[in-house]
Parts: structure tokens; sequence; C-alpha cells
């Protein structure tokens, strides 16, 4: 078959796949990175990496299949996708030979030998030398790095995905890497963490980490000043996209459709993308459905808060960075104690540290940090977060949505595991967080007599105390007794802050 025949039956079947999925998408999976080729029976695409691959196999393969077979006549077609990185440009493989060769064509050698030519030579020799400086000092202006992030059971899984984003070749379906969490758990030290990784093992690399609220501004902008273009260039003519704190793009439909198209052109060249939100990207409101999804087909990890093991982690090693000597009764104090994020730790050490440097007396002979220095530092800070009383009935209701139970069953006879765990737990929790007698927490339970009241607490203590599982269901199975008495008591404080306060946190 000839090649104009071939490219004749290759348009013929892009025509007839554009009217199958329509001209966006067909544009989308075969822009200049993908090459076609057809013939009888098969059609081969070509694409720069295994990420392009992946993705045309599970979107494009069988609405392609089908335009070739009707172009065709055919009653199969064997659709090959396969890996073949894009020529470099003529210059670098003219180069190339040269090197290989040791000759240059006389035409070469003549344009070599103008003053023009050297001289544009040395001006993109600069250009270069300037971009690896521009990188350099990208890359040192983000603070934090990979190899200072605290890896707990709590952020292990999303530690391992960002490594991997940072990798030679990205395994397919971890782009885009979504993070998410709550405040202060390391969602910016990850993503600036990649950001300065790759930019330091792909040196020459184009990487670009901004957050949200900066992507919006620059966009409104370029649209005022009539400059969209090169507001595009800067933001998809790269290998990596790290994007924080993407949820400001709610409720922001034009920046929303202009990310979506940058998203789009990133992961047709099959760069790297990198986001992180306070929420869930199907938990973002007013977001567009397109985006959602978009998120939701790569690698979506959360950060979750860390545990008691985990915090008294963070603590040795937060108070080492920083010279502190801890001594184990200092660490578990400040661990139970700031039990919101990795923020309160460091900022709990931090008026420790200006203790210490204010009062050396408040120090043990050693000038180590012992518990009565923790409970100097902090003390103010316990006391300073204003708070109504807590109910029993309180307790109640977020254990029971803590752990899917009915108020109804935890009140009544039921004696399944999970209902007896949470009115076990629903007992210590009211013991440990008000003031309220044995008696008046069984009357508020619904218990009989305030012997079962006093049976279950000390089961629960005795749990905590061994550091046992909750033993309520699979769900269950990896958590700690310790660990839901912990995350139930946060919630039920969170709840009884002062309105305030809690819009502050909100």
């Amino acid at each position: 078959m000839s090649i104009s025949s071939a490219l004749s039956l290759r348009d013929r079947i892009l025509e007839r796949l554009r009217d199958s999925v329509g001209q966006e998408k067909c544009s989308r999976y075969f822009g200049p990175l993908t090459d076609v080729e057809c013939e009888p029976g098969q059609v081969r695409v070509r694409v720069p990496n295994s990420f392009m691959a992946e993705w045309l196999g599970k979107r494009i393969a069988d609405p392609l299949r089908e335009a070739a077979r009707a172009e065709m006549g055919a009653d199969d077609v064997d659709i090959r996708i396969h890996v073949e990185p894009k020529s470099p440009p003529r210059e670098r493989m003219e180069r190339a030979a040269d090197v290989a060769s040791g000759a240059c064509s006389p035409e070469r050698r003549e344009r070599d030998a103008s003053p023009v030519s050297a001289g544009a030579r040395r001006e993109t020799a600069a250009r270069r030398r300037s971009a690896s400086h521009r990188a350099v000092g990208q890359a040192r202006r983000l603070r934090h790095k990979l190899d200072d992030f605290i890896v707990g059971r709590s952020n292990e899984l999303a530690y391992h995905a960002a490594l991997q984003m940072t990798a030679p070749q990205c395994p397919p379906g971890f782009s885009p890497l979504f993070i998410h969490g709550e405040c202060g758990l390391g969602k910016t030290h990850l993503l600036q963490g990649v950001a300065r990784r790759f930019m330091e093992s792909q040196p020459g690399s184009r990487v670009r980490y901004t957050t949200g609220e900066a992507f919006t501004n620059a966009f409104i902008t370029s649209v005022r000043e009539q400059k969209v273009d090169r507001f595009r260039k800067q933001f998809r003519d790269v290998d990596l996209l790290c994007i924080d704190d993407i949820h400001f793009l709610s409720n922001k439909a034009a920046t929303q459709t202009e990310f979506l198209h940058t998203f789009n052109a990133i992961g047709m060249d099959g760069s790297r993308v990198v986001l992180a939100s306070d929420e869930h990207p199907s938990k973002i409101r007013q977001f567009s459905r397109e985006l959602t999804s978009r998120f939701m087909a790569g690698m979506v990890v959360q950060l979750e808060m860390p545990d008691l093991a985990m915090r008294e982690q963070l603590v040795r090693k937060l108070a080492d960075r920083r010279g502190l000597q801890v001594d184990d009764r200092a660490c578990r104090a400040i661990a139970e104690r700031c039990v919101e994020s990795v923020r309160e730790i460091e900022g709990a050490l931090t008026r420790i540290d200006a203790l210490q440097r204010l009062l050396p007396g408040a120090t043990d002979a050693t000038g180590g940090v012992t518990a009565g220095v923790v409970e100097r530092a902090l003390v103010t800070n316990a006391s300073s977060a204003p708070r109504r009383p807590v109910r029993v009935e309180q307790i109640a209701e977020r254990v029971c949505e803590t752990l899917s139970v009915d108020l109804s069953d935890l009140l009544g006879r039921s004696r399944h595991k999970r209902v007896v765990l949470a009115r076990s737990m629903s007992a210590h929790l009211a013991r440990k967080m008000t003031n309220m007698s044995f008696p008046e927490i069984a009357r508020g339970l619904g218990r009989p007599n305030h012997s079962t009241v006093v049976t279950a607490c000390k089961r629960v203590e005795e749990q905590i105390r061994s550091g046992a599982m909750c033993d309520a269901g699979p769900d269950l199975a990896s958590v700690s007794v310790a660990d839901l008495a912990e995350r139930i008591a946060r919630d039920v404080q969170r709840g009884t802050q002062t309105p305030d306060r809690a819009a502050r946190r909100r």
C-alpha cells in the first residue's frame, strides 16, 4: 500500500472516530505527540510514554477499533499502542550524527562558521545556563524536602506515592496524584518535596509549584492584560505541575475551565500533576464534574491524623532538630496534649524551647525537657480554649456516629460486639471528659445501675494501657482502642468550642 493511500485511510478512520467520540476528545487523544499508522487489518498508535499508552488503551481503543472496522470493511482490526519516545529536534539529531561520525556536511560547516550562527549558539547556551540557574534557585526557595518528611502509619501511603512521582518512569495510573487531609498534616511538605526532588534529580526539567489562589490570580491577570497565551505556556509547558490548595478553585467556573484545559494538555504530553486539598475531590463543593472525574482517575490518597505512637515519633525527631533533649515522659506528655496536627507539635516545642532559653532554671540538671517543663510551657495553651460543658448525650451521639451504631441500640440491651464497644467507649469518655459521677453517667446511658459503667470504664482503660485493637469488625481491625478514644474525644471537643473559636478554625 502506498504512503498516500495509507494516509488517506488514516484520515478517513480518524474522521469516523471524530464523529463517534467528538472533535474535542479526538484532538486531545491524537495530538502532536501521537502518531497513527493504518494498514488493512491493523492500526498502530505510537505514544511517547507508558502513561499515555495506558490512557489511550482504556479510553480510545474500542471506538478506534470500531471506526477502523467500519472503514476497512473488516471483521476485526488489531489495535496496537506502543511506546516510542518522540524524535528529537533536527538540530539535535544533526549534532548527534556529527559527534558519531566526526564530520559535518559542507553546509553545516559553513553555517557553524558564520558569526551569526556562533552568536546564536552562544545565546542558546546562555539561555540554558540561565534556565538551569533558575531551576536551582527555585529548588532552594522550596522550603521542604522529602528527606525531612517523617513517615508513619498515618502518612506512609501518601509519602510512597509522592516518591513515585519523582521517579524517572512514573508508574501508570499515579498521575494525577491527589493528596488530601486536614490542615497541618504535611500536604505542602509533600508537594514541595516532590517538586524539589524532581528538579534536583532531573536537571533541566520544567517544574512549576504554585497554589490554587496564585493560579487563579495569574489567570485573571492574564485575561485582563490579554496575555492568556503567555499564561498557558507557563503552566502547560512543564514536566511537573504541583498545585497546593486546589480547592481554592471551587465556585470559580472560568478558572476551573482553564485548569481543565491545562490539565488535559499536560496529561497528553505525558507530564505529571500533583495536587493537594483539604478535602477529597468528590467532596469539594461547586467543583465541575469533569475536573472531579479526572482527579478521581489518578491516585487519591489521604493524610490521616497521626496516632499517639506517630506523634511521639514526631516529637522526638522535631525536638532533635531543635537540639532539645526530651525524656520519655515529656515526649508522651507533648504527644497526648497535641492531637490536632504536626503544626501543633511544632508550636508546643517552640514554647518549650523559649521557656528553656528565658528561664534556664525551669529545666532539670542536664538541661533536658521533663514532663514538668511541658506542663509549665503548655498549661496556658490548654486553658485558652473556651468550651461549652460536655454532656453525656453529645458523647454517645458522637460515638454512635463514628462506629455506625444506632443510639437506640446503645441505650438498649443489645450485646453485639460493636454496640458493647460503643457503650463502653461512651462510659469511658463521659468519665474522662465530664465531672459526672458513675451513677449520673449510668442514668445518661440508660443503665439500670452504675456497676456496669464502672466495669466498662475499667475494661477500656486496661485496653488502652495494653495497646489492644478494636475487636468489632474488619473496618476497625487496624484501629487501637486508644486511637479510637482519642479520635472521638477530639471530635467532641471540637463540637463544644465557642462559636467564635469554631468560626476561626473554619
